[in-house]
């Protein structure tokens, strides 16, 4: 689980990915990994506002170097301020010609 933690008032946001929702599918010259995060909204006053924008990059690990960047995705999530928790859906485009994995290990670093 990652915490967003922002200035008093605001909370603290849990984000989550379960492990059975990460799937990976071809396409055209292209593969795209697909999978839902789960946004937990503490319960905060009307001053947070009711939109989280949430910009996202997928990774891939290197043995000889650092990780490399698949790809990007972007999700706003509207909230209420009472509190809930929002299944967010995100899907990662990679062409052919940046991926540097096979599927098996892109899966088991998910």
């Amino acid at each position: 689980m990652i915490q967003l933690r922002f200035a008093a008032g605001l909370g603290t946001y849990n984000l989550n990915v379960s492990p059975d929702t990460v799937s990976i599918f071809k396409g055209m010259g292209t593969h795209y990994v697909h999978l839902q995060l789960q946004v937990g909204i503490p319960e905060i006053g009307e001053d947070a506002g009711q939109l989280l924008c949430l910009e996202t990059t997928l990774y891939a690990p290197r043995d000889t170097g650092p990780r490399v960047p698949l790809a990007s995705a972007n999700v706003s999530v509207p909230f209420q301020p009472t509190g809930e928790i929002r299944p967010e859906t995100l899907q990662y485009l990679i062409t052919l010609n940046c991926w540097p994995l096979n599927s098996t290990a892109l899966v088991t670093y998910a």
